[in-house]
């Protein structure tokens, strides 16, 4: 994944606000999602199921959720099963075991705890689900109903 330079990008709606109207600054390309419940992964399941269906329930009744937020919002739930899973493993036997020759050596499971508290942060931060995120994130218009259309 190539290294980020300076700031994020601003939308064109961000733009706006900062009273950006020079048409060369503004991308004309900027794709325009509305907001909705993404289709769950395949691959979402046990534990991981469960903090889907609450995380698309709170995101969506918030405006944050889009159709296209399938594979992000899947890699949080399964990295919060797996938190949630080793956090009394290691709790339990500790960071640190005693090896065969005496000496201590790292818990495989704190290490693996490690890994996904990592995946998982990035994960609530790519979602805006934390505080500080959450200030940059801009709620996705809800999409209009057609009492005409088909259903």
């Amino acid at each position: 994944m190539p290294k980020a330079n300076g700031p994020r990008r601003l939308t064109n709606k961000d733009k706006a606000l900062r009273g950006e109207t020079r048409p060369h600054k503004l991308n004309e390309a900027e794709p325009q999602v509305v907001a909705g419940e993404p289709k769950r992964p395949p691959w979402v399941k046990g534990r991981a199921l469960v903090e889907w269906k609450v995380k698309v329930k709170q995101l969506a009744e918030a405006g944050m959720l889009t159709a296209i937020d399938d594979t992000a919002l899947g890699l949080y739930c399964v990295a919060w099963a797996k938190v949630e899973k080793l956090i009394p493993l290691v709790e339990s036997w500790g960071h640190t075991l005693v090896a065969a020759n005496g000496g201590y050596v790292r818990n495989p499971d704190s290490v693996a705890l490690v890994q996904a508290e990592t995946a998982l942060n990035r994960a609530m931060v790519e979602l805006g689900i934390t505080p500080s995120s959450r200030t940059r994130v801009k709620a996705a218009p809800k999409p209009k109903s057609n009492k005409w259309a088909d259903d």
